[in-house]
């Protein structure tokens, strides 16, 4: 393995420790032309056919497709942005939420 491929790997595994250690999400969510939300954050909820669910630190690794509502994050600062979706994916992996709209 190359230095600079190791070295990008020792920082992914520092900033996925920081996230575990504070408790919260790095989440990003975006279309193809816009970033609607991009930063650490408490919580994430949103819909799926089988119904409503939340991601919080620790969630498993996870996919899923997201139902037509609004995605709620909880901020690090206690609020809520709300955004619309009218189709989308998510997927979840050591506390990284990405949510792809309009796919």
């Amino acid at each position: 393995m190359a230095d600079s491929e190791q070295s990008q790997q020792q920082d992914m595994t520092k900033e996925q420790a920081q996230h575990q250690i504070n408790g919260n999400l790095q989440v990003k969510v975006f279309s193809q032309g816009k970033t609607y939300f991009s930063d650490e954050a408490k919580t994430v909820s949103a819909q799926n056919q089988t119904g409503p669910f939340d991601i919080l630190a620790g969630h498993a690794n996870f996919l899923s497709l997201v139902s037509k509502g609004d995605i709620a994050i909880r901020t690090v600062d206690d609020d809520i942005e709300q955004i619309p979706v009218t189709r989308g994916v998510v997927h979840v992996i050591n506390n990284n939420v990405k949510v792809f709209l309009d796919v």
